[in-house]
């Protein structure tokens, strides 16, 4: 996917549930790069906000490591759920939140790394 990016920002930001409420639906998911992104309000802007992130600034060797992304705007965080291995994924999964966070930062506190069976594995907050 060729993308020409342009940062979102709040005056440029095409699927605003404030200014748009039909951009928000409950429970909105979508699969993109074998990933299931989910945005737990049905927010379209998450959505488009984490498929960019994974899409431009990880690298391939880290998200085909991810199973599924969520997006709690509420709670202000993002949880990544890696994909059953039977290798140590510490290392990928600091990478993975530090990358999350850096990029989708100004709109969640926090991101979280889980592998299959929900124990977190690393998180970076701020």
């Amino acid at each position: 996917m060729n993308v020409n990016f342009n940062p979102v920002t709040a005056a440029n930001e095409p699927f605003d549930p404030k200014r748009d409420p039909a951009t928000r639906q409950s429970h909105v998911s979508i699969r993109a790069f074998g990933i299931e992104f989910h945005s737990r309000y049905g927010v379209l802007a998450e959505l488009r906000m984490m498929i960019l992130a994974v899409d431009t600034w990880l690298s391939r060797g880290l998200f085909w490591h991810i199973d599924k992304i969520d997006f709690d705007s509420k709670g202000g965080s993002v949880c990544a759920t890696l994909k059953q291995r039977d290798d140590p994924l510490d290392g990928i999964a600091r990478q993975i939140a530090s990358t999350l966070k850096l990029h989708l930062g100004d709109r969640c506190l926090s991101v979280f790394v889980v592998n299959h069976a929900g124990t977190t594995i690393a998180e970076s907050r701020g």
